[in-house]
């Protein structure tokens, strides 16, 4: 029994190295707005590339918001997204475009000082949802690809559009 089981470790070891030995870590940064937010923001994102055709992502995106009163102290909403990329066309086309699905968590909150109705006063949430869109690499480089996504979140009270453009880095 003892040697079925060194068997089925070691072959499951030698899957999932033979699948990792293709895969790529990139990394990335852009620009962002967001249609509810009406403000743009910042993209950091890491990849891991499993093959020709899947990329997993998480993003992570800060948002620039402006105080609106001079008694909001703070104010921001920020995001963390986890999204599959599904490449339509191989990496080595000049344009790779992609469709994209995964999960978001949106951060949303604000602190008054010395408001003259509220006194100090803090508020935050956070909601999860699902995220859909599409992008597209432009294979520059074999390194370095500007990239350009669209994608929708829908996060009950935080449904928003974004447009992101940045760029990619990839470790070879």
């Amino acid at each position: 029994m003892n040697f079925l089981k060194s068997i089925t470790l070691f072959s499951l070891i030698s899957l999932f190295a033979a699948q990792t030995s293709q895969a790529q870590i990139n990394g990335g940064l852009g620009i962002e707005y967001g249609s509810e937010v009406e403000e743009a923001g910042l993209d950091l994102r890491l990849g891991y590339l499993l093959n020709e055709q899947w990329n997993l992502v998480a993003d992570f995106n800060f948002f620039f918001l402006d105080n609106d009163s001079k008694f909001i102290e703070r104010n921001y909403w920020n995001e963390l997204n986890l999204n599959a990329h599904y490449y339509f066309l191989t990496q080595e086309q000049i344009v790779s475009p992609y469709a994209l699905g995964g999960l978001g968590l949106t951060f949303v909150g604000y602190e008054y000082d010395d408001h003259p109705a509220f006194g100090d006063r803090e508020y935050s949430n956070s909601e999860i949802g699902l995220n859909v869109g599409g992008g597209l690499d432009v294979n520059v480089h074999e390194n370095f690809k500007p990239f350009f996504e669209v994608k929708y979140l829908l996060i009950d009270d935080y449904d928003q559009g974004e447009i992101a453009l940045g760029l990619k880095y990839f470790l070879r």
